[in-house]
């Protein structure tokens, strides 16, 4: 049975608003905090140091930013899950908490990241991290 004209239209425009949906959904998946915060775990287990640089506010070779990546490299080797929490944001400025919890469920560590927006896009702040976490 032939198609009526405005059958033909709306098939269309509901493609295309699913279309833009995903496209705006996938683009805006990977600019907040967490994403950020999980870029830098992932630079880090792949030993991708463009991927690292990208995720950091400070560049790889500063002393704050080589200390918390061996931090979490460390913690990494356990093959914890982690778990976001308390995402706060304020402006261009942010704090999450990542937990990291064992493989038996037994807690291992947890990190309140700094971070802050450059441009688009979220990235980590090394020196505020170590900061907080020498204060602990």
């Amino acid at each position: 049975m032939p198609r009526k004209p405005g059958q033909i239209g709306s098939i269309l425009a509901s493609v295309l608003l699913a279309g833009l949906t995903v496209s705006v959904f996938a683009v805006s998946q990977n600019r907040g905090p967490v994403s950020a915060i999980t870029r830098y775990h992932e630079a880090i287990a792949r030993k991708d140091g463009e991927m690292l640089e990208a995720s950091l506010l400070q560049p790889p070779d500063h002393p704050a930013c080589q200390a918390l990546t061996q931090y979490v490299s460390r913690l990494q080797q356990l093959n914890p899950s982690v778990r976001f929490v308390n995402e706060e944001k304020r402006g261009r400025q942010g704090q999450i908490v990542a937990l990291y919890t064992a493989p038996t469920g037994r807690p291992l560590a947890f990190i309140p990241f700094s971070l802050v927006k450059v441009g688009g896009a979220w990235r980590v702040d090394a020196v505020a991290t170590v900061s907080i976490l020498r204060q602990m």
